[in-house]
């Protein structure tokens, strides 16, 4: 608005100025046209005035043009101030609704440091209560290692005399099972004397049941193979038999009868084999 006023200012200020120029040169034509009426040619005269009178007609028509201009500035000027004035309410209505988000904000900045503060408040009782649980804990430790110091020595003796106690069992261990090794191996040669024995010296088998004949000079014989004298030393043979051998029959492992197969079972699953053995 400022700006425009002054452009409107200056237009009529150079306008003005022109008029008082056109008005001066007429002054002065005048006061030479009286001043020298006599030796001054009228011809001359009135070409001065003639073209005094194209500028005083040029001098009006920039005047003219000036007042157009000067309207349309006018006019420019209070499409301006209707533009100013609108957004002078919009700004009005802006600065009524900035200032109410303003309140808003701000109360919501009261409750978001109350809610801080709270929180704040809260934490500080909680880390108070964390440094008494970690003082009661510290102690807790402290004592606990005193009493690990105390008994780590004594565990330390104790675990030497059990590592002392468990070498000397494992001695003790592998000596049994020496032992074991050399009864199992007698055992074996007994059982394999035993079962030599046991042989019937006309089928070359054991026998699996009894009554085992036996001949006043102790030579075993199975039910199928006894006659009237003894294989072996043939003495008359007797009614004799021999309980100690139906005792070892029972008690120790026969072999499949098939040939190819090398298997041994119990006297009582030997047969239940042989019905299903494959050779």
């Amino acid at each position: 608005m400022s700006l425009k006023r002054k452009e409107m200012e200056e237009c009529e200020e150079k306008g003005e100025a022109k008029k008082k120029l056109a008005g001066n040169l007429t002054n002065k034509l005048v006061e030479e046209k009286k001043e020298e009426e006599g030796n001054v040619d009228v011809v001359g005269l009135l070409l001065k005035l003639k073209t005094c009178e194209k500028e005083n007609k040029s001098l009006k028509l920039e005047i003219e043009a000036g007042k157009t201009n000067m309207k349309e500035l006018i006019e420019k000027n209070s499409q301006i101030s209707g533009q100013l004035e609108e957004q002078l309410e919009k700004n009005g209505n802006l600065t009524i609704v900035t200032e109410e988000n303003i309140k808003r904000h701000e109360a919501l900045i009261k409750t978001l440091k109350a809610q801080h503060e709270n929180i704040l408040k809260e934490s500080e009782h909680e880390v108070k209560a964390l440094k008494r649980q970690a003082g009661n804990s510290t102690s807790i430790m402290k004592k606990e290692k005193k009493e690990h110091e105390v008994k780590v020595p004594l565990l330390e003796k104790e675990t030497s005399i059990y590592e002392e106690e468990i070498r000397s069992l494992k001695l003790q261990i592998e000596e049994g099972k020496a032992d074991v090794k050399e009864v199992t191996a007698r055992h074996k040669q007994i059982f394999d004397k035993l079962k030599e024995k046991l042989e019937c010296p006309v089928c070359m088998e054991i026998p699996r049941g009894g009554p085992v004949y036996v001949c006043p000079n102790g030579h075993f014989v199975c039910k199928e193979c006894k006659s009237w004298s003894c294989p072996t030393c043939r003495v008359d043979m007797e009614d004799g038999k021999s309980l100690l051998a139906v005792k070892l029959i029972e008690n120790i492992d026969h072999r499949c009868k098939f040939v190819y197969c090398e298997e041994f079972f119990s006297i009582d699953k030997v047969d239940g084999h042989e019905k299903t053995c494959k050779h």
